[in-house]
């Protein structure tokens, strides 16, 4: 099938590097864009400021991954809240008045400890020139996030970021406003990658904290560039956005869609043999 092949064997062409920002890098299992790190198709660079949780990462580290500490955000002082779960841990704090109607998700996001953190606006950082893929678990923070990188988002092709539907945390941005957010920096909705919740109290199913009804909390959403807009990106952008939706995501359809562009930019073929691919199988 042509959908276990990477881009690159398809098209049978160089294809560039991609630049990889996660904000939030810490996580159970394998992060989305894993297929570009494996495939050393990709530069990571990571943010994650719960040291135990970047240690972990950096026994892992390979060659083209790099994990730093900074809390990113709007630039300013705030109390960075580690929680429980140190994956939950935040700038802010919970709304236990909400969590604590729903099984096992206060207890996740109790405080631990906080301490004072300088946030860095990811405009300002010096670490890494430019930007074409986002992913973001910033537990609250990802509209500062977005905010404080408009002129190096203004490159990027995708963003996957977490967004919650109702206030886990208190002043915390819901989708709506990240959404308006991702929408003025020139990006559209593309898909609902997963989603979480749990059962309100004291109504579970089979016993499972974990497992929920109807009640949505967050998910994870992709965002990329404007598909209406394609012909304003650079051939190579497009090539960086056709080896995402491709090769992480199996977005055929807009993978496609993409490498027309390109082709009627570049007077190359790559939608052909692409679509050789789709409709034969053949690489």
């Amino acid at each position: 099938m042509f959908m276990d092949f990477g881009l690159e064997q398809i098209l049978h062409m160089p294809l560039p590097t991609i630049d990889i920002v996660d904000i939030g890098a810490a996580q159970n299992g394998e992060p989305c864009y894993y297929p570009l790190i494996k495939a050393k198709q990709a530069m990571l660079t990571g943010f994650e400021p719960v040291e135990a949780q970047r240690q972990s990462l950096e026994c892992t580290q390979t060659d083209n991954a790099r994990y730093l500490p900074y809390v990113v955000g709007d630039g300013t002082r705030h109390q960075f809240i580690e929680a429980a779960f140190p994956l939950c841990s935040s700038i802010f704090p919970q709304n236990r008045e909400l969590t604590t109607k729903f099984h096992v998700l206060s207890e996740l996001m109790d405080e631990v400890r906080r301490s004072e953190v300088e946030t860095v606006r990811l405009d300002d950082m010096q670490e890494m020139a430019n930007i074409d893929y986002l992913k973001m678990d910033a537990e609250g923070s990802e509209l500062s996030i977005i905010e404080g990188g408009k002129r190096k988002l203004s490159d990027a092709v995708v963003i996957h970021t977490e967004v919650c539907f109702v206030p886990l945390r208190e002043g915390m941005p819901l989708f709506a406003e990240i959404d308006q957010a991702l929408r003025k920096t020139g990006f559209l909705f593309h898909f609902i990658a997963g989603s979480g919740g749990r059962c309100f109290k004291p109504i579970s199913i089979n016993s499972n904290p974990a497992k929920y009804m109807n009640q949505v909390l967050w998910a994870d959403v992709v965002y990329v560039r404007d598909f209406t807009k394609l012909d304003t990106i650079t051939p190579e952008k497009l090539l960086k956005m056709a080896i995402i939706l491709h090769n992480v995501y199996k977005s055929v359809d807009l993978c496609f869609v993409c490498l027309k562009m390109f082709d009627d930019l570049t007077g190359s073929r790559a939608a052909f043999f692409y679509q050789k691919a789709i409709t034969f199988g053949v690489v």
